[in-house]
């Protein structure tokens, strides 16, 4: 499991946050005075190692990217990115426009999170697409990625309370079946939490004689005269295929949200608190 949050509103001196069972990759937003920046934490029973190559020191977006390991010779590259509006609040056009995407990787295993400050009907139903969203949708299908957004919001405005989703997650098409997309529990926040999660194999309510019935026929027809090597594969292939055919797989339960402490919770209480009560409690809600 591991967790990216952007547009920290952290300075260069300020120390990083702790997040007990979990080491962590910061970037910083370039320049001096500069706050923001990028940060993922990645659970400690994982192993991965950071990705250098990728770290941009360019102002107009940011990427961290680290490799975690997942099977004996494969590892996924996770990308974590944000992407300055293409107008600022002044609605001054950015010194720097974005005309390509090459600056992320599009690997056979890669899936990126990223607030790429973009809109399209492929992944935001609510509000209308824009040359940015086209950049993006374009760069999709270029490259066999997928995005597995659901279409629901991942952000409120705070000033005029309109929904829209620029947090968006892409991922290689080899792993468009094996990651799923939802928006988490309500943080209070302005951004939502977006959950990518693997499902895992059914444990409950499994009637396991059909299983064991499968596997016993399919290992039946193993030609014992190859390698062994290859023998284990065939079996692996077995297993996965039988599992599929009678298990099933089902989401994660409540416990991916072990990070949430008691505190946290409390916090986001009070935030979707003030959030209920409109206007009259903005400065508050901001504030908190």
């Amino acid at each position: 499991m591991s967790l990216s949050y952007r547009r920290l509103k952290l300075k260069k001196a300020d120390r990083s946050p702790i997040l007990p069972g979990y080491a962590s990759i910061r970037r910083d937003r370039p320049g001096e005075a500069a706050s923001g920046g990028l940060m993922s934490f990645i659970k400690h029973s994982l192993t991965f190692r950071e990705d250098s190559r990728r770290s941009s020191d360019i102002a107009t977006f940011e990427v961290s990217s680290f490799y975690v390991k997942v099977t004996r010779h494969r590892w996924l590259n996770i990308v974590n990115c944000y992407l300055l509006p293409a107008r600022t609040i002044a609605n001054v056009d950015s010194p720097t426009p974005i005309t390509s995407l090459d600056f992320l990787p599009a690997t056979e295993d890669t899936l990126i999170r990223g607030d790429l400050n973009a809109h399209s009907n492929l992944w935001d139903f609510v509000q209308p697409t824009d040359s940015r969203g086209e950049l993006v949708t374009d760069w999709i299908l270029e490259k066999d990625m997928v995005c597995v957004n659901d279409g629901s919001a991942t952000r409120t405005n705070r000033a005029t309370g309109e929904l829209s989703s620029p947090d968006i997650t892409l991922v290689h098409s080899n792993w468009s079946d094996k990651v799923e997309w939802s928006v988490g529990e309500d943080m209070g926040s302005a951004t939502r939490r977006v959950v990518n999660s693997r499902p895992r194999w059914r444990r409950n309510g499994v009637d396991w004689e059909p299983f064991r019935a499968s596997v016993e026929e399919a290992v039946l027809e193993l030609d014992e005269s190859e390698p062994l090597v290859k023998r284990i594969g065939q079996f692996n292939s077995i297993l996965i295929n039988a599992a599929k055919e009678h298990i099933g797989k089902c989401k994660r339960g409540p416990r991916s949200n072990d990070w949430i402490t008691p505190e946290v919770r409390a916090a986001i209480k009070k935030r979707n608190r003030l959030r209920r009560q409109g206007s009259s409690k903005r400065q508050e809600w901001v504030e908190a």
